[in-house]
């Protein structure tokens, strides 16, 4: 029988040595692995852009589009003011004409 305790204890001693070996082996090769992994992935974002990304350039398109119509509405509303004075300068000179056309026959003095 001691014979056989020798011997399975060198199976054993011999089967831990080569399952360390492998997982030594297999540990190293999966680190390689994971590296590129990690690469494929950060070269996949930076050609995808990310939903950050788009979102804030979705809200700037947004606010470039609000910001022109806010400058249009101001320059409508700039317009109609210059016509109503235009118009309100013309009625004035009109009236300012028949008054002074009535009064500047009676009422200079010299």
């Amino acid at each position: 029988m001691r014979n056989s305790g020798i011997g399975t204890g060198r199976l054993t001693a011999a089967a831990l040595g080569l399952t360390l070996a492998l997982s030594v082996a297999l540990t190293g090769c999966g680190g390689k692995t994971e590296g590129k992994d990690k690469s494929k992935a950060q070269q996949q974002q930076g050609s995808q852009p990310s939903a950050i990304d788009e979102e804030l350039k979705r809200q700037y398109k947004m606010y470039k589009e609000m910001r022109q119509y806010q400058l249009q509405e101001q320059e409508k509303a700039e317009k109609e003011a210059e016509k109503k004075k235009k118009q309100s300068d013309k009625a004035s000179k009109s009236q300012d004409q028949e008054k002074g056309g009535s009064k500047s026959g009676g009422d200079e003095k010299e």
